[in-house]
């Protein structure tokens, strides 16, 4: 009985860290869907999507709201 190759992720530039700033909202969530598109082997559940997204929210309001989620 063999197992099924672990998909592996592709190293593409990853998102930007955000800060929850309105300017850079929408290219940070385009740059976090495109990482998650190219990588959707990996990143198969809503859970881990979240989880991926909520990584990148490390700075200003974006931070707080990550860190209450």
């Amino acid at each position: 009985m063999s197992s099924a190759p672990k998909p592996t992720e592709l190293r593409i530039d990853s998102p930007k860290a955000f800060d929850g700033s309105y300017e850079k909202a929408i290219p940070w969530l385009n740059s976090v869907m495109f990482y998650l598109a190219v990588n959707d082997e990996v990143y198969n559940t809503d859970a881990k999507k979240i989880v991926f997204a909520l990584s990148y929210m490390t700075e200003g309001r974006a931070l707080t709201w990550a860190t209450t989620f």
